[in-house]
């Protein structure tokens, strides 16, 4: 059966389209056509793929939908309202689906999606502490690079723009294991690692609180000695 194939690709042309035009009036066709029907497509895609023998498409598709309306400009703010009102569930089941038992290959679209929904920060602002799971796993490198850098870009956004007091308040249940994986990306850095340089910058900023690690007791891993 050829029609989920050619579905796909359908909504992969729709999603470059809103992805990669410039300021035209076909951006805004492609705004008009997409719009009315971005809650159907999250929704359907989340329960469907609750159901499928193969969920991997439909988050593919969510993936590809995130990127794309988390790429554009600022005239697309009115497709990220669409967004709003999926938040609290929408993050629930990813951050679910993420501490679940799934390949790692899942396991990183769904940090990925949770890192990426497209609404503005100032939206996100309820819903931090649903965020810091994922943040901790994507920063603690079991995925890819993209994802570590996806993980940086979003911590230093959240450092940037809201108050101190506030986010470092958010973060407190995780700070410990923040710290210890930009230390971590660090440390496992190559020359010309653009990781390593954010997570480099990122550290700076969080001035004096990424020292508070060293009053921490390590997290140590117990191995037998029938395992040496």
């Amino acid at each position: 059966n050829d029609r989920p194939v050619l579905y796909a690709r359908l909504f992969k042309l729709l999603f470059n389209s809103v992805q990669n035009q410039g300021g035209d009036r076909d951006d805004v066709e492609a705004d008009g056509i997409l719009k009315p029907h971005l809650q159907r497509i999250v929704n359907q895609s989340m329960v469907l793929a609750q159901t499928a023998k193969d969920p991997a498409p439909y988050f593919t598709l969510l993936r590809l939908l995130f990127r794309a309306i988390g790429s554009t400009s600022t005239k697309y703010d009115e497709m990220y309202s669409e967004f709003l009102p999926l938040l609290p569930s929408l993050l629930q089941s990813l951050n679910r689906l993420q501490s679940g038992v799934h390949t790692q290959q899942m396991k990183d679209i769904f940090i990925e999606l949770c890192l990426t929904v497209p609404v503005r920060l100032s939206n996100l602002l309820p819903y931090l502490p649903a965020l810091m799971d994922p943040l901790v796993s994507a920063l603690n490198g079991a995925g890819s690079n993209t994802l570590i850098a996806q993980g940086l870009r979003t911590l230093e956004l959240c450092i940037d723009n809201l108050q101190p007091n506030f986010f470092y308040d958010k973060i407190e249940p995780v700070r410990a294991e923040l710290i210890q994986s930009l230390w971590q990306t660090l440390q496992n850095s190559s020359e010309n690692d653009n990781n390593a340089k954010t997570a480099f910058r990122v550290l700076g900023k969080c001035g004096a609180r990424n020292r508070k690690t060293l009053q921490d007791a390590p997290k140590l891993e117990y191995v037998h000695p029938d395992a040496t």
